[in-house]
């Protein structure tokens, strides 16, 4: 299961499965419908208030934020300390959507981009996961709502799995695994701080990810410097 799917059966389980999804001309809508609510408080963006491709790139922000973890207050302390009157105008507004967004969708509809925080927020309450092992694979990095569903999932499974691809993680280099080394320190962090044990395997050192043997071969000869056998399934190193 991915993310979203885990979020429904949590908000089944817990009688939160009525709300409506927000699609994104319902967002956008919303966004159109929130901003004009504000009046005089809205003087930079008043301009663009016919604009619907404006709606829809304001919603595509929100989206954004919420992903990073960032709220209205959040945005509008970035405004506070913005450098320049213009940036701090422009932070201030959008924050002020963004709470008037907020306000309009509470109780009524359910927003994608806060699935995961509120699901989160209901596993204290959810026997899903009690006593359950969870495996997380083929990520590289995590949001910030995903982190925090993780760390719930932490709290209530026995044991909780997430591989990773990349070289020793505590290795301090800016290479291509730098962000996933990143990603993973920061959940042996995040465990930690629950109190939850962290254990660290070894490495795979068969391959297990393709059946096809040529893919296998070129598999365990990337990056070195010997040549794939032609007989196996005519596969060739040629970089």
């Amino acid at each position: 299961k991915n993310f979203k799917r885990l979020c429904r059966d949590i908000f089944n389980d817990q009688g939160r499965g009525a709300r409506k999804m927000i699609n994104d001309p319902l967002r956008a809508a919303l966004v159109r419908r929130a901003m004009l609510s504000l009046k005089d408080e809205i003087t930079y963006y008043r301009r663009h208030k016919n604009d619907a491709a404006f709606y829809s790139l304001v919603a595509d922000v929100i989206n954004e934020l919420k992903n990073g973890g960032v709220k209205p207050e959040g945005l509008a302390l970035a405004a506070a300390g913005a450098k320049s009157p213009l940036s701090a105008a422009k932070l201030n507004e959008l924050s002020l959507i963004y709470a008037a967004y907020e306000r309009l969708i509470a109780n009524h509809f359910q927003d994608g981009a806060d699935e995961l925080c509120l699901a989160a927020a209901l596993c204290e309450k959810t026997s899903i996961f009690d006593g359950k092992i969870v495996f997380f694979d083929g990520f590289t990095g995590f949001t910030e709502p995903e982190y925090q569903m993780l760390s719930a999932i932490m709290e209530k499974a026995s044991e909780v799995f997430c591989t990773v691809c990349c070289f020793d993680i505590f290795l301090n280099e800016d290479d291509s695994f730098s962000f996933v080394r990143k990603n993973a320190r920061r959940l042996i962090s995040l465990a930690k701080n629950r109190g939850v044990e962290v254990k660290i395997s070894h490495s795979l050192s068969n391959p297990y990810r393709f059946k096809a043997a040529g893919l296998r071969a070129a598999e365990g000869f990337f990056g070195n410097d010997k040549l794939v056998s032609p007989s196996i399934d005519g596969v060739h190193k040629i970089i």
